[in-house]
């Protein structure tokens, strides 16, 4: 299990979100601190009671540095820290999609499941952007309550995660898998990408298009193959040619995933490339790239 966790101003609900189940590594999603080491100083001597202890809360990277060892001591775990915007709910989502592509590929066998997003602290930007983030990878989704609103009961509760509706359009001739290949490539040659340098990204390898093929049985009276009526899949590789990239890229620019830019680049001369064609993430694209298979909805 390895769990992600938001943090504001307490950092105790990250702790009681480790009970719950235990993880083998714990990533923390903190922001900056409010203040700079001097302006932190001169407010700390200017304040009086209770303020104090606030403006203590207020330096979220501080404190977020300390929680880590705290963790690392207590549970043994292994502890990252991941600083995110405060209200940029895009990069909370960004930086996790990227978490769990990181440790799936690390471990192949790892499955969203094998994830759980602890959500409570930070600010509801940042609660917005682990919520989406859980449905996209579909992973478990955790929330700590206070001791009042416990009552003597557990205090780390499971959300439920909606699952994601299964595409009506996987049997044989959809395109809708080479169209979420495309995304995820576009996301890994981290845009933006010239037009040329995706295509050429697929020359070697070609594009696993999974299609039905009938089984056939050989008859022992007649010799003959006779079909059983069942059905298996069969993967088959088709080279992707400038014509069928721009279909796809037409797919994803219609449902507002990328946008297509000319002139950004340079040659290999290093002079301003004003004719090439370049390809980026939208923030929806960005959504979509880790976890391509949730695109069958919007194309």
């Amino acid at each position: 299990m390895i769990q992600i966790a938001t943090v504001g101003d307490t950092q105790i609900v990250v702790k009681e979100g480790l009970r719950k189940n235990p993880p083998d590594k714990l990533f923390i999603l903190h922001t900056e601190n409010e203040r700079t080491k001097s302006e932190f100083d001169d407010a700390i001597e200017k304040a009086k009671g209770k303020e104090k202890d606030f403006l203590k809360t207020q330096q979220y990277k501080n404190n977020a540095e300390k929680l880590r060892k705290e963790i690392v001591k207590e549970f043994e775990i292994q502890v990252e820290l991941v600083k995110v915007g405060k209200y940029d709910t895009y990069d909370v989502i960004r930086e996790i999609q990227g978490i769990i592509s990181k440790e799936k590929r690390k471990n192949i066998k790892l499955q969203g499941k094998d994830f759980a997003i602890n959500l409570t602290g930070g600010t509801k930007a940042m609660v917005a952007g682990a919520a989406c983030s859980a449905y996209l990878a579909q992973t478990k989704m955790y929330y700590v309550l206070q001791y009042h609103e416990a009552k003597g009961k557990e205090l780390v509760i499971e959300l439920p995660v909606p699952p994601r509706v299964k595409s009506r359009n996987t049997i044989s001739g959809s395109t809708e898998s080479t169209t979420s290949r495309i995304l995820a490539r576009i996301w890994e040659l981290n845009p933006p990408v010239s037009r040329t340098k995706l295509l050429e990204s697929f020359d070697k390898e070609g594009m696993p298009t999974e299609k039905l093929k009938a089984e056939k049985k050989k008859d022992s009276k007649s010799g003959k193959y006779k079909k059983t009526g069942k059905f298996k899949k069969k993967v088959e590789f088709r080279p992707i040619t400038t014509t069928l990239l721009n279909f796809h890229l037409n797919k994803l620019e219609e449902a507002g995933l990328i946008v297509r830019i000319k002139g950004i680049g340079k040659t290999e001369s290093g002079k301003k490339d004003r004719k090439s064609t370049f390809i980026d993430l939208t923030e929806f694209g960005h959504l979509h790239a880790a976890n391509p298979e949730a695109i069958g909805d919007v194309i």
